[in-house]
């Protein structure tokens, strides 16, 4: 892949390319992208990505609630490796600790619909810089599936933390 400069009609960004021949004496490598042939830095190649192209007509986010004894678990290590699992095996471009509201204040939340306790109280203790919900980026079935998990995980990792309490 090689790094493209922005434009005024697209911004800088990735494209898939092509060597076009050896490095050269000053240092650039000649690619090819499309029909085209460019002279570029090193710098600004990189491996192609395994990662799936976004597309942001289809990216849907989903805050999965964490129980409110798990929220001291979420800023941890494991936590963050059972996000990075969650998102590997649900096919999720994004799983990670933040609120409930995606920043909009507890006032505006509830004008939008969250207006129960559970998530009031989870914007409020957002605002005071604690994580209160996984957040899932994804397709409609990849944030449903990963909120499957993440479910099925709280049980387990609420069972784990009442053991430690003994």
């Amino acid at each position: 892949e090689v790094l493209v400069d922005g434009s005024a009609r697209s911004p800088m960004g990735w494209a898939l390319g092509q060597l076009a021949g050896e490095p050269r004496a000053d240092g650039k490598v000649a690619v090819r992208i499309g029909t085209k042939e460019y002279a570029v830095n090193a710098e600004a190649l990189r491996p192609v990505s395994t990662e799936p192209v976004l597309d942001p007509m289809v990216i849907v986010r989903r805050a999965v609630l964490v129980p409110a004894e798990l929220r001291g678990w979420l800023p941890t290590q494991d936590a963050r490796g059972c996000f990075e699992q969650v998102r590997a095996t649900a096919g999720l471009g994004l799983a990670g600790a933040g609120s409930a509201t995606g920043g909009i204040l507890p006032g505006a939340a509830a004008a939008r619909g969250f207006a129960n306790g559970e998530i009031h109280d989870a914007a409020a203790a957002s605002l005071e810089g604690q994580p209160t919900v996984v957040v899932l980026l994804g397709s409609e079935e990849a944030t449903k599936r990963g909120e499957m998990l993440l479910r099925v995980h709280f049980v387990h990792q609420q069972a784990v933390e009442a053991y430690h309490a003994r």
